[in-house]
């Protein structure tokens, strides 16, 4: 694990249009053993992480009593799943990072920064028939085999062939 240094005030430059507008508040989690930062308002928090070069964004909501966590780019895939434009980043660069994620928050995700967890139960429940339907791919296939390529290729059209062999097997995952 590692610290980043000045990583928590550099979310705060980049996000402070966002820290002003939601009435956020920066909290620095010091006790960590890798630099944190929480943007909390009483309707989201916001939680930044840094590790060995990866910015991690996640959405929780200080309304419920569960530890789930919601990460930002699972999130816009779950929203808006035919959504063409790129938010990710495969740079390495931290500002980089940090202002594609601020581009993605402030351009689709504005919604959660209010306290919309209207969809978290939904995206739960799509989540967990997620990983049923990689677990019976990996449990039931060879490494070899075209779906279980694809899916580790990315290849999103290994679930339309999941579902053709389940439907051509007689199988209802």
């Amino acid at each position: 694990m590692y610290k980043y240094p000045g990583f928590e005030e550099k979310i705060i430059t980049v996000f402070k249009p966002i820290i002003e507008k939601y009435q956020f508040e920066p909290k620095f989690l010091s006790a960590d053993s890798f630099s944190t930062l929480h943007l909390e308002n009483p309707y989201c928090i916001i939680r930044f992480t840094y590790d060995i070069g990866e910015v991690g964004c996640v959405f929780i909501n200080p309304r419920t009593n569960t530890n789930a966590v919601y990460p930002a780019y699972s999130v816009l895939e779950y929203l808006f799943p035919t959504d063409k434009e790129n938010f990710r980043s495969a740079d390495w660069d931290v500002d980089v990072q940090v202002h594609h994620f601020f581009r993605l928050i402030e351009s689709r995700l504005r919604n959660v920064l209010n306290g919309d967890f209207s969809w978290t139960e939904a995206y739960q429940n799509n989540s967990r028939l997620i990983s049923s339907r990689i677990a019976f791919v990996m449990n039931n296939f060879t490494h070899s085999h075209s779906i279980v390529q694809k899916f580790w290729n990315a290849d999103p059209s290994w679930e339309s062939d999941l579902d053709a062999y389940l439907l051509n097997h007689g199988l209802n995952k």
